[in-house]
């Protein structure tokens, strides 16, 4: 058993960090030539101050490279005053294996010296920044809004559903707003919440509710709410389900035969009945609220572990593979902590069977 959930641990891991260099092998540009123009000098000086480079003709300003390292070289070339201008050179766009290769190789290879990637700003073009000191505070501020919005989601979910279970003229309502909720998409649920938190805004004469992240005023009300609601929603209806289920159970008679209250039964054999139901879909609510954040994190312009890639600010990144490996982590560690709980606490033999 161990053996094969770390089999499948590694290969996931291996799988995200294949896919998310997957884009690194779209050829848009020669991977090994750029055209450069001299202002000073000439290009055996060029030449010589950089060694590891080729002069293929000096007439057009061809310049040969080390493979797939053009986009460094660019930049180091527009910090040269003797250079007085470089450009890339266009192909057309393909899928390149071999320069998906040393990308793939390239970024391993960064990852085990301890260099998780680099963060380009809008208003830096020239200079890259290492993420390494930035993802402790991408991974707090996502957990701020992340962790107490699935654990309240999941302890809502259970409340209502046995709220529901007790109560019958709740339970239609319940269940008719939970395939309401269901049935609609993330981007809208974000949406909504915005439009409601500007509507708010201007009603009140000011700021009531942060949509977006300024500067360091990190928005909560919203990200807590949109990751929220889906983790309520089927915890939800995974319980409702359940219970309806175990209500036409035999020992649900013999219990009340006993003099035992519906609120007895309920707390004491079906919510005990229906525990497997829950730990099985935890992990499918772990994986749903992660990509739930990464959407909410995109929509807000929160400079978090899931949004920061296609944040405005930011020019370009190169560590998106150690991202979505962190993300992908926390996901199997949760699938693999609720295997264990269903290994101690779910008896193999149910009351009635």
């Amino acid at each position: 058993m161990y053996l094969r959930a770390s089999l499948v641990v590694v290969f996931v891991i291996l799988g995200v960090f294949f896919l998310s260099n997957l884009h690194k092998g779209i050829e848009r540009f020669e991977p090994d030539q750029v055209r450069v123009s001299v202002k000073k000098g000439t290009f055996e000086e060029l030449r010589s101050r950089y060694p590891e480079i080729s002069v293929l003709d000096e007439t057009t300003g061809l310049i040969g490279l080390p493979y797939g390292e053009n986009q460094s070289y660019v930049a180091k070339f527009q910090k040269d005053n003797s250079i007085g201008g470089v450009t890339m050179i266009p192909v057309k766009p393909h899928f390149s294996f071999k320069l998906y290769r040393h990308a793939v190789t390239t970024n391993l290879q960064e990852m085990l010296d301890g260099k998780f990637g680099e963060l380009v700003y809008v208003e830096r073009p020239g200079r890259a920044y290492s993420i390494n000191h930035l993802l402790p505070d991408m991974l707090l501020r996502s957990l701020s809004y992340f962790a107490p919005a699935l654990t309240g989601g999941m302890v809502l979910g259970i409340l209502f559903a046995l709220m529901a279970t007790r109560f019958h003229a709740l339970a239609g309502i319940f269940d008719k707003l939970h395939v309401l909720i269901m049935s609609l998409p993330d981007v809208f649920l974000v949406v909504a919440l915005q439009t409601v938190a500007i509507l708010l805004s201007k009603a009140a004469g000011h700021n009531v509710i942060l949509i977006m992240q300024y500067v360091n005023q990190i928005p909560f009300l919203i990200p807590f709410l949109s990751i929220m609601i889906l983790p309520f929603m089927i915890t939800y209806g995974t319980l409702r389900n359940g219970f309806e289920r175990e209500w036409e159970q035999g020992y649900v008679k013999t219990a009340y035969s006993k003099g035992l209250t519906k609120r007895m039964v309920v707390l004491r054999h079906l919510f005990r009945n229906t525990l497997d139901d829950l730990l099985s879909v935890i992990p499918r609510i772990v994986s749903i609220s992660v990509a739930s954040l990464v959407i909410v994190e995109i929509m807000t312009g929160i400079f978090g572990l899931g949004g920061y890639a296609i944040n405005p600010y930011i020019l370009s990144v190169t560590s998106l593979p150690t991202t979505c490996i962190l993300l992908a982590g926390f996901v199997l560690l949760t699938h693999g902590a609720v295997a264990l709980l269903r290994n101690k606490l779910i008896i193999s033999t149910k009351e009635g069977s």
